[in-house]
């Protein structure tokens, strides 16, 4: 948990610093147990990528509110959005993580751009909202007639989330270096990947 992987616990400078703010938010806001979505093999998340470590509880009731499963995106896709499918890992680093998802680098050799899709259970969008004041919120975009909440989480990081059934669903996209681009443009591509996406996200 000291290593580089266990940066997610302590808000170190850097790209993996937007993956344990998410981790943190989305523990803040699981949405309620009374009626669980049914648990059949079709809604089991896939095994995590290559090179990830198996854990054995990386679906659990922390991110279990939908099927969708942010490392089942294709190697296409991503290329197509400017990000390398080789660099994928799991955005795990401990058994019963809240956030399940992935990570990946920008295809270009010597990228500091890194994006994180990740899940975590909450009862809607607006209550993300509502419970995480410190995100310098900006205007909502509609996709597929859907509402995509856009954040700031630093000067440098830009983050989508959506909802999907009952948890939510964050792209975290980040520029690591000084002086980043304009957020303008980080959020352009955090937008992207959730528009190449969101149609694999349960309603």
């Amino acid at each position: 948990m000291r290593s580089m992987r266990s940066h997610l616990a302590n808000r170190a400078a850097g790209w993996i610093a937007t993956v344990p703010l998410l981790v943190v938010t989305l523990s803040t806001v699981s949405c309620s147990r009374d009626h669980p979505l049914p648990r059949g093999p079709e809604d089991l998340a896939p095994t995590p990528p290559v090179g990830s470590v198996p854990f054995p509880n990386r679906l659990n009731p922390g991110n279990d509110g939908t099927s969708y499963e942010p490392c089942s995106v294709s190697a296409n896709e991503v290329i197509s959005l400017g990000w390398s499918p080789t660099s994928k890992r799991d955005a795990a680093t401990v058994d019963k993580q809240t956030a399940r998802g992935c990570i990946w680098h920008d295809a270009q050799l010597g990228s500091v751009w890194s994006v994180s899709q990740i899940v975590g259970n909450s009862p809607s969008l607006d209550a993300y909202r509502t419970s995480h004041p410190h995100f310098t919120w900006l205007p909502d975009v509609t996709i597929n007639g859907r509402t995509i909440g856009v954040h700031l989480m630093g000067p440098s990081t830009c983050a989508t989330s959506v909802q999907s059934q009952r948890a939510g669903v964050s792209t975290i996209v980040s520029y690591n270096r000084v002086p980043a681009p304009p957020t303008s443009q980080i959020c352009d591509r955090a937008i992207a990947f959730t528009r190449a996406t969101i149609s694999q996200m349960p309603i």
